[in-house]
């Protein structure tokens, strides 16, 4: 019995030294530390924000209104209206609980996925715990968007689909699949584009069947195709956002002075739309529009939503045709300025590069800790004020992004050791690609905050450079 308690006694140590275990203590530390500095979980932008449904709706008609959602994908309108049903009375405890989870999740994963790529325990571990507490992680774990769930759900795709690679097993593949389509039918930045490549990496760089990949892809994407199929039964876009018209003029009017508009309103080379302000109520859009179809189904029906939320509807059947005379007015600005479309791109890629924590909607609570932000934003991302590309940013995500298509050249001519490996570095590499390209293209305001979901994923792809080195130096030696 004594032998007994002296070994459990003994592997104490042991079992705290396990880097998940040391996480998972940062994770709760800093949480606590963070709450007695005055962090608090916001859920004000439920109320307001353009890609959430009215909340009545989300609590009296969740499943109709969610069926018959355009604007956006349906998995986060779903979540709120869950939660708002659910737990009517105590939301903020609800949701705030809820993005722990999620952080947790993200943390434990993220140095599990560290640790299966080979990366040193006590590398790993310092990365993670440097992530988990930083004062930017903080911030979008206390505020209520898509943008931290996704960076979570991130996480476990590329832990999984290194265990799927490592270990043949069917049900970890499944599960791979189900998260990339719950991405995609949660943020319209993720769309089949992303998931046809990941496909493509798990037969050429993780040697797994193509059988395979039918069998554990076959439900998630038939769900995804499906979702789409319907978008365009019923709204006539194939996809899973109505707000590609609208989203690209916000990006491409601006190049034009009202006059100027004007004018190419008169000369028919640009639609009457365009003298509207993008994203207005539908009123401003009324005059320039037929009337659309009438409907009984309150979320496409109501053109503003009704206290306690504020703001238009932009589920409203309407705003269809205002996002599709929009797009055509895009594609003419981009044809007949591609310089100056450029450098709304390069201003959009300047935008992204800038800390996340920089950004407006999270400003209650960066105001709560702004000293932590300021230093944390210096040493790790290099950006001394605010609003000032972070120099380690580029670095980082530059030398991501080179490595990884050294990586991906050279595992194509010399086939890798570990498919596991290659098929794990070349799905983070290929989707930090994809967000920054298409963060880009389609967005000029918001980008910093984009941004934050390839964060975990930028330094998974340090560690593995830095292992990489470390490995070489020991050979040398």
């Amino acid at each position: 019995m004594n032998a007994q308690a002296n070994s459990a006694v003994q592997s104490i140590p042991a079992k705290l030294a396990n880097p998940t275990v040391i996480v998972t203590l940062a994770f709760v530390v800093s949480r606590w530390l963070y709450c007695l500095l005055g962090v608090r979980f916001d859920k004000t932008v439920l109320y307001y924000a353009e890609q959430f449904l009215d909340v009545n709706l989300l609590q009296e008609r969740l499943i109709e209104s969610v069926f018959y959602l355009h604007c956006q994908p349906p998995l986060f309108n779903l979540f709120l209206g869950s939660i708002l049903k659910a737990f009517s009375e105590h939301l903020d405890t609800a949701f705030h609980l809820t993005y722990l989870g999620f952080g947790l999740l993200m943390a434990v994963s993220l140095v599990a996925l560290m640790n299966r790529l080979g990366i040193p325990r006590l590398l790993s571990t310092v990365l993670t715990v440097i992530f988990v507490a930083s004062p930017v992680t903080i911030l979008y774990e206390n505020w209520l968007f898509y943008v931290y769930p996704v960076a979570s759900v991130l996480s476990v795709c590329a832990l999984v689909l290194h265990k799927w690679a490592s270990e043949r097993k069917l049900r970890y593949g499944l599960i791979f699949f189900t998260c990339l389509a719950c991405l995609v039918l949660t943020w319209s930045l993720f769309q089949l584009m992303w998931v046809v490549p990941a496909c493509l990496i798990t037969v050429l760089y993780g040697r797994i069947r193509w059988q395979s990949v039918v069998a554990a892809a076959s439900v998630p994407l038939i769900l995804l195709v499906g979702w789409q199929v319907k978008n365009w039964h019923y709204f006539g876009v194939f996809g899973t956002s109505s707000w590609l018209g609208m989203n690209m003029s916000r990006n491409t009017l601006g190049m034009f002075t009202p006059e100027e508009t004007e004018a190419l309103v008169e000369e028919g080379k640009l639609s009457v739309l365009a003298l509207a302000p993008v994203f207005s109520q539908y009123e401003a859009y009324r005059p320039y529009l037929p009337e659309p179809p009438g409907t009984d189904i309150p979320a496409l029906n109501q053109e503003v939503k009704q206290p306690p939320s504020a703001g238009a509807n932009y589920n409203y059947i309407g705003y269809i045709a205002v996002s599709r005379a929009s797009l055509d007015n895009a594609i003419y600005v981009i044809k007949s300025k591609p310089h100056e479309f450029l450098r709304t791109v390069r201003d959009a890629f300047l935008l992204y590069l800038v800390p996340a924590s920089d950004y407006v909607f999270v400003e209650t609570n960066r105001n709560r800790i702004p000293l932590l932000i300021g230093l944390y934003n210096a040493v790790f991302y290099g950006s001394l004020k605010r609003g000032e590309i972070g120099l380690l940013i580029v670095y980082s995500l530059g030398l991501s992004i080179a490595y990884g298509a050294y990586l991906a050249v050279r595992w194509i001519r010399n086939k890798p050791r570990d498919f596991a490996y290659s098929a794990t570095v070349m799905f983070i590499w290929l989707t930090i690609i994809c967000v920054t390209v298409v963060v880009g293209l389609f967005e000029r305001i918001e980008n910093n905050r984009m941004r934050f979901i390839t964060e975990p994923y930028v330094l998974v792809m340090l560690g593995v450079i830095i292992d990489r080195i470390r490995r070489r130096c020991l050979k040398r030696s």
